[in-house]
């Protein structure tokens, strides 16, 4: 993972900060983003920016995405076990230690002046 795709993908996580709950098994279907499913939030993307974006959601919420900005913009939630290391310290980690406390939720992108195909269901 790229040091700039780290960087997005933490704050984006720290920006959500999940309900606790057990990590539960997943298969890869549950990785991919929702098809069809009206979303709970929609989060917009601007130019290096998210509006929109709660600080917590319950679990069961799903998470649509529409960018309004000039570029391509995607949405990515990663959940942290880790709930008590500052973002700035989680970010300076090696790469295989953020993987070791953290689990892949969703992506979703979407073209300029669109919404994303799908959405994100938080589990």
């Amino acid at each position: 993972m790229t040091r700039n795709r780290k960087i997005s993908v933490l704050l984006a996580a720290a920006a959500l900060l999940l309900v606790a709950t057990p990590v539960a098994a997943q298969d890869d279907a549950a990785a991919e983003p929702a098809e069809m499913a009206e979303p709970d939030i929609t989060v917009s993307g601007i130019d290096y920016a998210f509006v929109g974006l709660p600080t917590s959601v319950p679990a069961g919420t799903t998470l649509g995405f529409t960018n309004d900005g000039v570029e391509v913009h995607e949405l990515a939630i990663i959940k942290i076990s880790d709930e008590t290391t500052p973002l700035e310290e989680l970010m300076a980690l090696p790469d295989e230690e953020t993987e070791a406390i953290s689990e892949y939720v969703g992506f979703v992108s979407a073209l300029p002046g669109m919404g994303a195909d799908g959405t994100i269901a938080v589990p």
